[in-house]
């Protein structure tokens, strides 16, 4: 999925009309070119505008924006420690829809939640939550940080975001990854891209494998979920003799070279104003 946009939004006014209006001036921004996925905070404006502006991307609001939420919305219920490890484990412990369902339900009735309206929004609305990610201005503004107090640290967000981004793809051309097995899709990947598989479990879980076009899934779903194969897929290609990882399943995105193959396939040159 590689077009792929995350917005964090601070505006003085988040009506319908404001939203579209922000949007559109994004859409200039990005030489009108449309996403397919948009990642946002759970706002009814701004899915009116991103529906009206944007009709056939898929829009899903952000689970990191959600989860932030859990304290401010659910921190003064009874047990609340207990139903923040309970609704833990149905949004990131579910493999199925009807696991999911199970540990809501629980969660629900045991801790006596059918009329939190904040609960009963969510599960409707469960099928639009999409990605996590880290908003743009976390630590440095909140919710009631003022149109000039975010103007003011603007710059210096910028600033400090671009130099840690320079520093990181620095040491990414630089570095050598360290191998830590003989695997063959461990070296492949160590010249491509950055590969993560540290979370421990103990489950089952379902992996299917189709010889002729050697396509993989799993019911993890972590390659939908993050964009790279998860170790259950890994090893079932592994058993079954693949030496090397498919490329449909190596995205562009994790790439050391992502950011200059991007600006030549967009045509950006010399003389864009990107530049």
């Amino acid at each position: 999925m590689e077009n792929l946009f995350y917005w964090d939004v601070v505006l003085g006014d988040e009506s319908v009309e404001c939203f579209i209006w922000m949007i559109r001036t994004w859409l200039t921004c990005m030489l009108g070119k449309h996403p397919q996925v948009i990642v946002t905070d759970q706002s009814k404006h701004l899915h009116i505008a991103v529906s009206e502006v944007f009709p056939q991307a898929c829009h899903c609001y952000c689970l990191s924006y959600i989860m932030l939420r859990v304290p401010e919305k659910l921190g003064g219920l009874n047990g609340f420690e207990v139903i923040k490890r309970r609704f833990s484990k149905a949004v990131f412990g579910s493999l199925t829809i009807s696991e999911f369902e199970t540990f809501w339900r629980e969660m629900i009735s045991q801790h006596n939640l059918r009329e939190n309206k904040w609960l009963q929004a969510l599960y409707e609305d469960r099928q639009s939550e999409g990605e996590g990610t880290t908003p743009f201005f976390d630590g440095y503004v909140h919710k009631h940080t003022s149109s000039k107090e975010f103007l003011d640290k603007y710059d210096m967000v910028l600033q400090r975001k671009y130099l840690k981004e320079a520093m990181g793809d620095v040491e990414s051309r630089n570095l050598a990854s360290e191998l830590k097995t003989g695997s063959n899709f461990e070296l492949q990947l160590s010249k491509r891209q950055e590969a993560e598989a540290n979370e421990k479990d103990v489950r089952h879980y379902e992996v299917l494998y189709e010889t002729t076009q050697v396509e993989v899934g799993c019911i993890c779903g972590l390659f939908n979920f993050k964009g790279y194969l998860c170790r259950h897929a890994l090893s079932v290609l592994s058993h079954n003799g693949v030496e090397e990882i498919p490329s449909q399943y190596i995205l562009r995105r994790w790439s050391k070279d992502y950011k200059r193959k991007f600006l030549s396939d967009s045509g950006i040159g010399e003389d864009s104003p990107w530049q």
